[in-house]
């Protein structure tokens, strides 16, 4: 979450698993898909087209 909410534009999933790895972590992008899917479900996160995340305007994490 930190990443998206650090963005200045909603991210496309390959990104986000490249901006994970850089922080350390060891993920894919199915992995990183399935876990925005719940977030998705939760409102949480926004799925734009293509495969892209963002946070909701506004949403204090």
């Amino acid at each position: 979450m930190d990443i998206l909410r650090d963005a200045t534009k909603p991210l496309h999933v390959d990104e986000l698993v490249e901006r994970l790895r850089a922080a350390g972590k060891h993920t894919d992008a199915e992995a990183v898909s399935l876990s925005l899917a719940e977030y998705v479900k939760l409102g949480k996160v926004w799925r734009t087209p293509q495969g892209t995340y963002a946070l909701p305007k506004g949403f204090g994490l």
